[in-house]
């Protein structure tokens, strides 16, 4: 039952009342005159023990009330009985400090401490001669009724200090709700940056590919024209009504790319997809280009197959463009829980690849699927592209068959 807390005003203020009782007491022992046979010293330190002792183990800052009890009781209970018994008549030196044991009195401790101070205080009045049972009990009423004050006060003073417990506690909630709706609107707005910056990127990348795939085929076939306008003028004009095919439909592509549909590359299946690709590869820029599909096709994730078809695009484009490849082998291998795409040309080769704008970012949507990518070339042997995508194999018994342009 020991502690050590901060005192509020109530404590204080009580404990300033009973030390200005204390010395109240000393202004009674002076001037009333039956106390005149009583020897000055002895009664004088009595009235201090029963001050002091008790305020050992009450006093701002600290508390003991087992033993705060039990010595309010010991020195001023007898104290009032002696007095009460040597002046016979009825005295109320422990009437305060049955208010205070009132006020300390806190949860179930006032059903021992308020019969306690009660049948001290009736035991001082039945000291006196000649008073009558009746009477006692009234004082037992006073008594009580000044516990009951010192326990009332007690309940307002802890429903006070719960209350601004609670507004302390609401006001931090209110600063702490304050401070994460601060950081939620930055993190939002830094989202919002990081999602513009992402949808740019992807853009970006869209529009690399797509365009860079639609113009090499273009700009081969108009090449292939070229020729054959003054050789073979219907086949030249056969060609050119291919190429405005094209043309569409990488505009299409485009658009497409901006909107984020690619609902066509979306759900057809991915073999069908390189087929046509490669097809329409091989036909405009002249170029030998080969399918070797392998295993059992599965439904893949959108982003995957996106990025194996960008990938292709971007291979493919690479290798016209700038290996001058007559021929390419595209090998698609569906494997249980991943798909391996290679792309090999007769190229002219590179000692050492300088990666550019395409290749960086072919290795980023790889990545960012947990894929891999390797590109091994040589001058004079040409280059192989090697991707690896994991996919989580997911088979629905589609068998392929092989495609070539």
């Amino acid at each position: 039952m020991e502690s050590r807390e901060k005192w509020f005003w109530p404590e204080r203020g009580l404990f300033f009342a009973r030390t200005l009782w204390f010395f109240i007491g000393f202004i009674y022992f002076y001037t009333d005159q039956d106390l005149k046979h009583i020897p000055a010293l002895p009664l004088l330190l009595s009235h201090t023990a029963c001050y002091i002792i008790p305020a050992l183990f009450w006093r701002p800052g600290y508390r003991n009330l087992s033993l705060f009890f039990a010595t309010e009781l010991l020195t001023t209970g007898v104290f009032n009985w002696y007095l009460s018994d040597y002046l016979q008549q009825n005295v109320g030196i422990i009437i305060f400090p049955t208010m205070i044991a009132g006020f300390l009195s806190t949860g179930r401790i006032w059903m021992v401490t308020a019969p306690l101070y009660t049948g001290a205080y009736i035991l001082s009045r039945l000291a006196v001669e000649n008073m009558s049972m009746a009477t006692a009990l009234t004082g037992a009423f006073d008594s009580l009724m000044m516990f009951g004050i010192g326990y009332v006060l007690q309940r307002v003073t802890s429903s006070n200090r719960k209350m601004k417990q609670l507004l302390l506690e609401n006001e931090y909630q209110y600063k702490l709700i304050q401070d994460q709706n601060n950081t939620l609107e930055q993190y939002t707005e830094k989202v919002e940056q990081l999602t513009l910056i992402e949808e740019r990127n992807r853009m970006a990348r869209e529009l690399h590919d797509t365009i860079g795939h639609t113009f090499t085929s273009v700009i081969m076939g108009m090449d292939a024209v070229g020729l054959l306008i003054d050789s073979d003028p219907q086949l030249a004009k056969r060609k050119l009504e291919t190429l405005r095919d094209v043309t569409y439909r990488g505009l299409d592509e485009i658009r497409e790319s901006i909107h984020g549909m690619d609902t066509n590359e979306g759900d057809s299946q991915l073999s069908m997809l390189f087929s046509r690709l490669i097809s329409e590869f091989s036909l405009h820029t002249g170029t030998n280009t080969k399918l070797y599909p392998s295993g059992v096709e599965y439904d893949i994730s959108r982003p995957v197959k996106l990025t194996l078809i960008r990938c292709l695009q971007e291979s493919l484009t690479n290798a016209k463009r700038h290996g001058a490849a007559s021929s390419i082998d595209v090998s698609l291998v569906f494997e249980d829980g991943q798909i391996l795409l290679q792309i090999e040309d007769n190229g002219i080769g590179f000692d050492a690849i300088s990666p550019g704008f395409g290749l960086k970012v072919m290795r980023e949507r790889i990545t960012a699927l947990n894929g891999s990518l390797l590109v091994d070339s040589a001058k004079g042997k040409g280059t192989i592209v090697s991707c690896k995508v994991p996919t989580g194999g997911q088979f629905h018994e589609k068998h392929i068959t092989a495609h070539s342009g």
